[in-house]
């Protein structure tokens, strides 16, 4: 089985190689995006499954879990007899497909953008089986919000608003995008200064994010509570938090880099997006697993700097092609610090795992 599963790894890095050789290839496109639903949506073990089968196999109506909208979907599935398996092929596919539109209505180069998903985080949203509809929602949140902002701020704010609370019927991490509504009401010019002001103060008082949490009610809000803030961040350093932020903060220079040699509105969009999600940053203080909720961004991010790839009259274009390389090795350093190096998991269970267990791929 080990030997099929490095086919099937191969096979993958294949797709990512091509991708940058047929950068504006549909028809790779699509290949691309039936190997993520077949890899992703076919799924039948991986990290954490013990965990979240059993989420499933509790889930009802009554139960008084905050994620109301994952328990009314997986009581539909089992009153239809339905498995675990395929209750997760299902969501896997709808947010899939969500997460393609959006990178086909801004990329230019959308097979490189879809190599970029397959280096990081393809795997992690695998395993991450209540987080990807999180991910997926609030990707297309953000893709509304850029077309309805400058004809009616206010009802795209609203909307946003919605599926934030949508999102939050499958996992808690989407309570940080209510974040994103008090951001856009601050006066552009203060936002930088703000948003780098929060980071300072949010840090000297992280302590209080406990019970900031709190305030939201629930039992599974207050053990996510127990779980970020006291078990996993007893594990944190301080060259653990120092590396997260700048990690972070090389994706955010990364697309001020291409905003410089390409102002466009979307990527001006981009830039602020990113700039809020640095309230993201405090959070590292406790563990880097508030990284899922960057990897919404990351996707925009990939769209900016696939579009730099420029090819003008058969000359490559040497700011984009040097914004890729860096962005390849940032996907390449994702993978490794996430997947392959960390001392809770690696590679065998963050992607061997993958690809070894799956119904079709036997």
């Amino acid at each position: 089985m080990e030997s099929n599963a490095n086919i099937y790894i191969y096979l993958t890095l294949l797709l990512v190689l091509l991708g940058f050789i047929f950068r504006k290839s549909k028809v790779l496109f699509t290949i691309d995006l039936i190997w993520q639903i077949i890899i992703g949506g076919l799924n039948t073990y991986c990290v954490d499954w013990e965990a979240n089968e059993q989420i499933f196999q509790l889930a009802s109506k009554g139960n008084g879990s905050n994620a109301f909208i994952y328990n009314w979907l997986a009581e539909i599935f089992k009153q239809y007899g339905l498995s675990f398996v395929s209750f997760n092929f299902w969501i896997y596919l709808v947010i899939t497909l969500i997460i393609a539109g959006v990178i086909l209505m801004f990329a230019q180069n959308p097979t490189l953008v879809m190599s970029y998903l397959f280096i990081f985080p393809f795997t992690d949203n695998i395993v991450q089986k209540r987080g990807y509809p999180v991910i997926g929602i609030m990707i297309l949140g953000f893709a509304i919000y850029y077309f309805l902002k400058d004809k009616n701020k206010n009802q795209a704010l609203v909307l946003f608003f919605i599926l934030v609370l949508f999102s939050c019927g499958f996992h808690s991490s989407g309570i940080i995008f209510f974040t994103f509504i008090i951001y856009e009401l601050i006066p552009k010019k203060y936002r930088l200064r703000i948003m780098i002001m929060y980071v300072i103060v949010g840090t000297i008082f992280r302590g209080s994010y406990s019970k900031i949490l709190s305030i939201f009610g629930g039992s599974e809000l207050s053990n996510k509570s127990d779980l970020y803030f006291n078990q996993l961040a007893a594990t944190s350093t301080l060259g653990h938090f120092a590396f997260w932020i700048i990690w972070q903060c090389a994706f955010l220079i990364l697309v001020f880099y291409v905003k410089k040699h390409y102002p466009t509105k979307f990527n001006l969009f981009v830039w602020n997006i990113n700039i809020w999600a640095l309230v993201i940053l405090p959070l590292y203080s406790f563990n880097p697993v508030f990284a899922r909720v960057f990897r919404v961004v990351m996707i925009f991010n990939y769209i900016v700097i696939a579009n730099s790839f420029v090819v003008n009259k058969f000359k490559i274009i040497v700011s984009g092609f040097l914004a890729n390389i860096i962005q390849l090795g940032l996907c390449c350093l994702s993978l490794y610090v996430f997947d392959i190096s960390s001392s809770s998991v690696g590679f065998e269970q963050m992607i061997l795992w993958i690809f070894e267990n799956n119904v079709l791929l036997h």
